[in-house]
């Protein structure tokens, strides 16, 4: 048996039942060593005392070199119910899932990748939010509506076997800036991918403000942590509370609000400027949220003390290879990126019109800035933006003619060879030549014909012929019944 080679164990091994392993590890040291790597792999951890003794006793630095994903979930004692003081509820929180989290980081901080830079350490450290022992089928309408952070990250233990931290919640909110703190205490992390999705639109337009403040609070931290120089070749994915078409589709009576609507604002997005910022420095960006031209291009409006203006890094991109923003229809300073169409009237007057018509006063300067960025990036392979949008969908045959849907309305730019992404663009393969897939790509889908201005289009196209001068840029208009149209 000592005799087997390792991988034809492992390709044996892989036909076995995951349940009922633990027999086959004490045939060889060769099949301990397999098995071992196939049941440590991946885990999913609850910071209950069971649950972290269980990962001390088991998580020897053997078989920590051997995992790849990590799923943590904060599970606390108490819930908002039980805090009387509401005003406390929030710091409550945030010390147990920093001592949650100080727990979890002690057992992974053994001596097996270095605490340095450089490391070849690979595993995913995905936070999956915070839970109660005390919460019942109701409790999602009590949840308090402050964001959960960290306390004192300072006191945390170095980890540095994890290389890529992911943040996602459901419920109880984790502000984001507490993903940006937490990759302090991990100097080997190269991808970085934070969420915090609100699906109750009540809820979102009730805590407006603190929808504000959370992204106000993570442009600081990336200003303050300076992640610019740390996140080096890496990847960054970030995606935000907004309110979505789709939210309202089955409101008809509810007009759509923008919660970004705030005289106070600044005359600039920080959240833009600092994450356009740390893109300099990544190879994959990829965003969902309330953005608008400042994400790819510096404006006159920003002030000189902003992390864009104090960087030594000028605007370029040498690294970039995919960009994907999926943007909301609201701006962060309280604007539209879609309006009604003119005169639109509604059946019955029951339903508000659709905002579908793209605000030139706000797409055009959003277009020209991404232009300029693209130019900027020398091994971009594709760059995408897209929004969801209310449309109407012709229904020939039925009364009325068209129907209202939630559809994908998407400009974008793929290098000769690329394959656009089948998550976003929905036109077939099928449909793009073999020619024309070897070539530069322009792809207009669901826009109506609509197109950023003429001085925007040459560069668009100078752009391509700068990177592929013997290539000649294909434009694909795909309508909303998909047929495709080459100009």
């Amino acid at each position: 048996m000592e005799r087997l080679p390792e991988e034809l164990i492992a390709m044996v091994a892989g036909y076995l039942p995951k349940k009922g392993l633990a027999p086959y590890a004490t045939l060889s040291t060769r099949w301990q060593r397999v098995i071992e790597r196939r049941t440590f792999s991946k885990l999913h951890v609850k910071s209950t005392n069971e649950d972290m003794e269980i990962l001390r006793l088991l998580l020897n630095s053997h078989r920590l070199t051997y995992l790849n994903e990590l799923y943590f979930t904060v599970v606390v004692s108490f819930n908002e119910a039980s805090i009387k003081q509401r005003n406390q509820q929030e710091a409550q929180f945030s010390a147990a899932f920093t001592e949650a989290l100080r727990h979890l980081f002690l057992v992974l901080s053994q001596d097996v990748y270095p605490a340095t830079s450089g490391s070849k350490s690979k595993m995913l450290l995905q936070i999956s939010g915070v839970k109660s022992v005390l919460d019942t089928w109701d409790q999602p309408s009590k949840y308090l509506a402050q964001h959960i952070g960290l306390v004192g990250v300072e006191s945390l233990p170095t980890v540095g076997c994890i290389s890529r931290l992911g943040l996602c919640d459901s419920d109880r909110k984790v502000a984001l800036r507490a993903g940006i703190e937490l990759s302090t205490r991990l100097p080997n992390v190269r991808s970085i991918d934070l969420e915090t999705v609100e699906q109750d639109l009540a809820r979102i337009t009730k805590n407006a403000v603190s929808l504000r403040e959370n992204r106000r609070n993570l442009a600081e931290a990336l200003a303050k942590t300076r992640l610019i120089t740390r996140l080096i070749q890496g990847q960054f994915s970030l995606k935000t509370d907004d309110i979505e078409a789709t939210d309202l589709l089955f409101k008809p009576r509810f007009a759509f609000p923008n919660c970004h609507a705030n005289p106070a604002a600044p005359s600039y997005d920080p959240l833009g400027v600092a994450i356009r910022t740390l893109s300099q420095n990544l190879t994959s960006l990829n965003l969902c949220g309330t953005f608008d031209a400042a994400l790819f291009w510096p404006s006159e409006t920003e002030p000189g003390d902003t992390i864009a203006t104090t960087s030594s890094i000028s605007a370029l991109w040498p690294h970039l290879k995919h960009m994907t923003v999926k943007l909301g229809i609201c701006t962060p300073d309280g604007g539209w990126h879609f309006k009604a169409k003119p005169g639109a009237m509604t059946r019955r007057g029951s339903w508000p019109p659709p905002l579908n018509i793209p605000c030139e006063e706000t797409m055009q300067p959003l277009f020209a800035s991404w232009s300029k960025a693209l130019s900027q990036m020398p091994v971009l392979q594709s760059a995408t933006i897209w929004f969801h949008v209310e449309m109407m969908m012709p229904t020939p045959g039925f009364d009325p003619p068209e129907q209202r849907a939630v559809d994908k309305w998407i400009v974008g730019f793929q290098a000769p060879g690329v394959i656009p992404d089948p998550t976003i663009y929905s036109f077939p393969r099928r449909r793009v030549t073999m020619s024309e897939l070897q070539s530069p790509r322009l792809i207009f889908e669901r826009t109506n014909s609509w197109r950023p201005m003429k001085a925007t289009m040459m560069d668009l196209y100078e752009m391509a012929k700068q990177k592929f001068p013997s290539k000649t840029m294909v434009e694909f208009d795909v309508n909303i019944s998909n047929r495709v149209i080459r100009r």
